[in-house]
Parts: structure tokens; C-alpha cells; sequence
């Protein structure tokens, strides 16, 4: 119900709580906005084959109408000369900031006056790439792209927002976020509506903190007029929601390492030389090395493909490829928690070593292309390609990638959050860590894990 990346996903879950526009939100204002937005799109979904003018009449511009947005120009050009640039709608504050954009004579001069621009596609339209129809040309997510950087120049930053919609799907840009292609914030709100024919997937329900009625609150939120205007501070809501937002990522990130470094590496160790039946009567340090790499390459290619996916980098919602997604496997496995799971059957394995391969050679069906960085490639780990890790190895290992334990419950861990830099720290700690042989078992060597702990 919920994607991308403009938001931290800790801080929408549980952090945007203790904000008063949150508690502002109370039960009959919540109960309010959902009756007005449930009849606007029940009445609207009567017409079975809307067409791109009859979404933005009756639906879209009742709903910016219902959130606030009753100041709008359509049709506002933004070019200066040349090919023209023309988003379908231009919002204001409020009325006076509309009366002094359209004393402007060039529209891309009113611009200046606007708080966002809306891009509107016709109903349950794929925002993310062409369809072949009669004028409609393009990608409207690249549009969008187009538009937010064309206007972030006319208006010498004032305006860096957009929303770009289907009436199903509504889409909130940043232009000033780090990837604006994909740091944006995105609501299903036919699911949020509990509208027929929209039920929930496998995806919506890995988080289960997101559900329909959070969902919706959250868009009432982030996509209501007030939002955009300074509030606390001279800040909008926006700024507010970013700012706070990274120290619930850096949390996750410390989290995170913590479980790494405790949990999860020492279980690989332990594992892998179990495992192997090649394993050396005298385990000696070339042995003792090649465990290290392997168990190092499994946990890197876990972290890879777990954070590709929560970042939709990965096609975790394309129908060939979600059933062979890691994300699935953790939902099985979290689903399952609790249940006695077996040291030596091995299914869990086979899926994991399906999806490393597939993303090292590339897989049309499933929508993956290669990956080129030799990460997955089968001569980078002869050891895992010889193993066959059990399911109660496999299911502690994702499992403790996918949960923390807060006041004796699990709680989900979105990779989404994290940052390329962040992960990568994790595994360059990694990296420093010895291992040692203790009574023939290979373990963590805990004096070397503490003197690099300890930056001695």
C-alpha cells in the first residue's frame, strides 16, 4: 500500500505518532476524510472505462478538494520557448496567491506564486512506464522527473513538490530529495479504502504496521494542503517528517549492526563448516579463511538482495518473479516462527541459490537483468556452492535480517531505510573481523571483534 523512499518507514510506522499533526487527526476528523474519499471513489468507479479527463473531474479534483487544495490553474505552461512543458494543474495556498499568479501574463512566471504541481493519469494507469493509447505519449513518472526540474529553475527553489496520480495511486515528489526518481512517497489509496476488487497482496502484508486504516491517515497527512505550508518552526510537514526521519534511520542502521555483528555472522560460521563435507579432519588457516570469505559472500548476498527488494530495485511486485522473491521466503518463515524447523532438510537453500543465480546470469521471465559485480557469481564461493544449508540455519539467519525483538515482540526491519553507505559500513566492519578454532569448531574470534569494536 505504501512505496518509496521519501520517508522513512520507522518513522511513518511509529515516530509520525508524536507529531500534533498526528494527533490532530482524531477519530471524527479520520472518520470524516474516509466517507467523503470512499464516496467520491465508489461513485466514481460506476464508470467502467474512465478516460483521463473524467479521472481528473471526478476524482482527482474532488479529492485535492477535500484535502485542502480548493485554489488550482490548469494547463499552466511552463516553457519559456520552445517545446512546451504543460503539467495539469497548479496549486496555491490560497486564493490571493492565485489572484497574483494570474495577473502574470507568461504562465511560467506563475509558477512562482504555487506550493506544487499535480500530473493527473487516468484511473489504475501505470505511472512507470508507456502504454500505447492515443495521446498518451511517454512515461508519466518521467514527465513528472521533467516537470519538477523545469520548475525547481523558474521558481529558483520555491516550489519543489508534485504529485503525480492516478486517482488509485498517488505519487508525492521531492525535488530536492537525493534520488528524486526514487525518493518519493506513495499511496494505494484504492487499498487504504478497503475498495472492492483491491485487496491486499503478499507485499502489503510484510509490514503488518501498515494497515489500511495507518495507511490512509498517512495520506490524509502527507498529501493534505496543510502539509505543505509552514507550520512548527517556519517548517513544513514535510521537513518536519525528513528531518525526523533520519534518526529513526540511523537507528535502524545501529539495529541493524548490532544483530550482524552478534548474531548472524557467528551463526554462518558456525554453519557453513558443519555443512560441508569436505570440511578438513585438521581445520588449518587456509580452511579457516575460505570459511571466513564464504561466510562473509552469503551475508553480503543476503543483505544485497533483502535491500534491493525492500527498494523495489528488485521486481518483488511483478507476478513471475514474487514467488521466488527473498521476500516471500521471510514471510514464510516469519509466518512459521515458533514451529519446530528441521537442522537437516535443506528447502529453503535451493530458493536462495535459485534467486543468486538468476540475478549473477539474468532471468528475462523473472525481470532480472545480470549483475556484472561478481558478488553472485558461482567461482566467487566454491564453498556455498557445495553446502546444502539447513532450513533451521537459513530461517535464523532471514529471520534475524527481517526482525528485532522490541519489548518481547518481533519487529519488522525495512531495508528501505537504509542508505548504499550505510549497508556498506556494516560490511566493511565485517570484513575486519578474525576467526579462530576453539575444541576443532571455527568461531568468531571475540578479541579480534573487540579490539576493532573498540578502534584499538
Amino acid at each position: 500500500m505504501i512505496s518509496g523512499n521519501l520517508f522513512t518507514r520507522d518513522y511513518l510506522a511509529e515516530g509520525i505518532d508524536g507529531t500534533s499533526a498526528w494527533k490532530s487527526l482524531d477519530p471524527e476528523a479520520y472518520d470524516a476524510h474516509k466517507k467523503r474519499l470512499t464516496g467520491l471513489a465508489r461513485t466514481f468507479l460506476q464508470n467502467k472505462r474512465p478516460s483521463e479527463a473524467e479521472t481528473e473531474k471526478d476524482l482527482i479534483w474532488p479529492i485535492l478538494e477535500s484535502l485542502g487544495f480548493k485554489d488550482m490553474l490548469v494547463q499552466q505552461n511552463l516553457s519559456t520557448k520552445g517545446r512546451k512543458q504543460v503539467p495539469d494543474a497548479l496549486l496555491f495556498s490560497d486564493n490571493l496567491s492565485k489572484q497574483r499568479a494570474a495577473k502574470e501574463t507568461d504562465h511560467w512566471k506563475r509558477y512562482q506564486s504555487g506550493i506544487a504541481i499535480v500530473e493527473a493519469k487516468r484511473w489504475n494507469r501505470s505511472l512507470d512506464r508507456a502504454e500505447r493509447r492515443e495521446s498518451e505519449d511517454g512515461v508519466p513518472s518521467t514527465q513528472m522527473l521533467q516537470y519538477l526540474s523545469r520548475v525547481d529553475v523558474q521558481t529558483s527553489g520555491r516550489l519543489r513538490f508534485g504529485i503525480l496520480t492516478d486517482g488509485r495511486r498517488w505519487r508525492l515528489y521531492f525535488q530536492g530529495a537525493l534520488s528524486v526518481a526514487e525518493d518519493f512517497f506513495e499511496v494505494d489509496l484504492a487499498k487504504a479504502l478497503e475498495l472492492p476488487g483491491f485487496g491486499l497482496d503478499l507485499i502489503d502484508r510484510v509490514d503488518e504496521r501498515f494497515d489500511p486504516e495507518r495507511t490512509l491517515r498517512l495520506f490524509i497527512l502527507m498529501f493534505s494542503k496543510a502539509a505543505f505550508l509552514p507550520s512548527e518552526g517556519n517548517r513544513t510537514f514535510h521537513e518536519i517528517s525528513r528531518e525526523a526521519g533520519k534518526t529513526w534511520e540511523e537507528r535502524v542502521a545501529k539495529d541493524l549492526s548490532r544483530i550482524v555483528f552478534s548474531q548472524l555472522f557467528p551463526r554462518l560460521v558456525d554453519a557453513l563448516p558443519r555443512h560441508d563435507q569436505s570440511k578438513p579432519k585438521g581445520i588449518d588457516r587456509e580452511y579457516l579463511e575460505e570459511v571466513r570469505k564464504n561466510a562473509l559472500v552469503l551475508l553480503y548476498r543476503l543483505l544485497f538482495v533483502v535491500y534491493a527488494e525492500d527498494r523495489d530495485l528488485l521486481p518483488r511486485y511483478q507476478e513471475n518473479y514474487k514467488p521466488y522473491s527473498v521476500t516471500k521466503l521471510r514471510l514464510d518463515i516469519a509466518a512459521s516462527r515458533g514451529q519446530a524447523v528441521s537442522d537437516k532438510v535443506s528447502t529453503y537453500w535451493p530458493k536462495l541459490q535459485a534467486i543468486f543465480n538468476a540475478i549473477s546470469e539474468g532471468d528475462d521471465t523473472l525481470g532480472i537483468p545480470p549483475y556484472n559485480g561478481g558478488l553472485f557469481a558461482k567461482e566467487t564461493a566454491p564453498l556455498l556452492q557445495r553446502v546444502q544449508l539447513s532450513d533451521r540455519v537459513i530461517s535464523d539467519v532471514l529471520y534475524g535480517l527481517s526482525h528485532q525483538d522490541v519489548d518481547g515482540q518481533p519487529r519488522y526491519i525495512n531495508f528501505r531505510d537504509l542508505s548504499v553507505q550505510q549497508l556498506g559500513s556494516i560490511y566493511e566492519r565485517i570484513l575486519q573481523f578474525g576467526l579462530k578454532v576453539d575444541d576443532n569448531q571455527i568461531i568468531v574470534d571475540a578479541d579480534d571483534a573487540a579490539r576493532h569494536e573498540s578502534g584499538s
